[in-house]
């Protein structure tokens, strides 16, 4: 058995992680970007824009058959971009 290392840093990971390559969209700020979901989770998701833009901190992720989360940005690195769920978006608005 191998000891654990002074200097590593813990998993900070809560859930099982699943990895995905489908077509999703992000959309904020009056924007609908297409993107690939890489990665989710119970809690989280992992996704690639397909154009570097800087996502704010929340914003509205819509899956391939329709299901549509809200989530806050954690980490941002170039066109890829981790997410945590906040929990279902709400749908819009009739006006």
């Amino acid at each position: 058995m191998e000891a654990a290392r002074p200097d590593a840093a813990p998993d900070a990971r809560r859930h099982v992680r699943d990895r995905a390559f489908e077509p999703a969209r992000l959309a904020f700020d009056g924007l609908l970007l297409a993107c690939a979901l890489l990665e989710r989770s119970r809690g989280g998701a992992r996704v690639c824009l397909y154009d570097p833009v800087a996502v704010p901190a929340t914003a509205t992720l819509t899956l391939r058959g329709g299901e549509a989360w809200t989530v806050r940005r954690q980490w941002q690195q170039g066109t890829q971009v981790g997410f945590i769920v906040l929990g279902a978006a709400l749908p819009p608005a009739a006006g």
